[in-house]
């Protein structure tokens, strides 16, 4: 059973966006090998699509570290991109307080079917991207850094 009130939203939920809704972790010795299963909404213009996958805690712990250090680097980069290449999000700044999320859905059982597409990000819109990544790492058992 998926909680819809836990979700990863890049960009703006009733505009662009990718909302990624994690379901229960698989339990795994280690915390941040935990495989989450995850579906992820992605609205961006006039497409919209969803899919069905999932991620290692670990991949989502790498993204919300490289998102912490993004307000006091506005040219800096943080990517979240999976091990079996089904999604990818880089976000690259411009050093203007705007941040351009690159992403690419794929489906994994056909290589050439994908989307592209990206999502502006205001660098005041960071500190919710962040907590609603600690909120699905927290569902996930994931340990917060401090605690790793």
């Amino acid at each position: 059973m998926i909680d819809e009130e836990v979700a990863l939203v890049i960009g703006i939920e009733d505009g662009d966006h990718l909302r990624l809704v994690p379901g229960p972790a698989v339990p795994a010795p280690d915390p941040a090998d935990r495989w989450i299963p995850s579906a992820v909404e992605v609205v961006a213009g006039a497409f919209r699509a969803h899919a069905e996958a999932g991620l290692l805690g670990s991949e989502l712990a790498r993204f919300r570290d490289a998102l912490a250090a993004l307000p006091g680097d506005p040219r800096g980069r943080a990517a979240l991109e999976t091990e079996d290449g089904w999604l990818a999000v880089r976000l690259f700044g411009d050093g203007f307080g705007h941040f351009d999320a690159r992403c690419e859905l794929r489906d994994p059982e056909a290589v050439l079917h994908r989307l592209e597409f990206t999502i502006g990000i205001n660098a005041r819109d960071l500190p919710e991207l962040i907590r609603s990544l600690e909120a699905v790492l927290a569902r996930a058992g994931t340990p917060a850094p401090e605690k790793l």
